[in-house]
């Protein structure tokens, strides 16, 4: 039996209201370079206007896993498809912006990503397995030593929570970018070039995954 191979799908999501901002130009080179090897399944969610605060009746409703509001299910059923995720965000107050914690908030809950068991443990469910690796690029106005002493939030959000999520298998890169607030020409263009290394690794790994149908 022939086995037909499959374009390998990655969720690329941007998280700023500026499309001229760094965050937009270095998620749109990462984009520039994956694009051409593989399916994207673009997605900014300020364009998008998602609602980032749940309402009472969800809320109320957030333990029965047979409940997923119908503007959150298009973005469960992207998440399905892909195989890897491209996360580009900016870190505003010591963390991410307010629409992205609501999106993971609203997004992975449970009957999507995990149970609450009787005895009220958390029992992680593996819907999104499939994705094997996230790609996270995260500006930062200040500086490393001040993200630090915030304890690091960004980071650990995407790097532990985010990891769980997905099933704990996914290989996970984290770019912290810092310090932007007084960048000059020439740390842009070196963070440029680090995002644009990131997208070569990030397609060499794809592309040694066997993915068929």
């Amino acid at each position: 039996m022939i086995k037909e191979q499959v374009r390998i799908n990655i969720f690329a999501m941007v998280v700023h209201p500026v499309v001229d901002s760094l965050t937009y130009c270095l998620f749109d080179d990462a984009l520039d370079m994956l694009s051409k090897n593989f399916n994207i399944i673009r997605c900014s969610l300020y364009d998008d206007n998602f609602e980032s605060a749940m309402s009472e009746l969800e809320r109320r409703s957030y333990h029965d896993v047979n409940f997923t509001p119908k503007d959150i299910q298009s973005y469960v059923d992207m998440l399905l498809n892909a195989d890897a995720i491209i996360l580009s965000f900016p870190t505003w107050n010591g963390g991410p912006p307010a629409i992205l914690k609501g999106f993971f908030d609203r997004v992975f809950k449970p009957g999507v990503t995990f149970f609450i068991k009787s005895n009220g443990s958390i029992e992680n469910i593996n819907t999104f397995s499939k994705i094997k690796y996230v790609l996270a690029i995260n500006p930062h106005g200040g500086s490393y030593l001040n993200a630090k002493y915030m304890g690091d939030y960004s980071r650990k959000l995407v790097t532990r929570w985010l990891r769980w999520s997905l099933g704990s298998k996914a290989k996970v890169r984290y770019i912290g970018l810092y310090d932007i607030n007084t960048v000059d020409d020439m740390r842009v263009i070196c963070m440029r070039n680090i995002v644009k290394k990131e997208a070569v690794m990030l397609t060499k790994h794809l592309s040694h995954l066997s993915i068929t149908k």
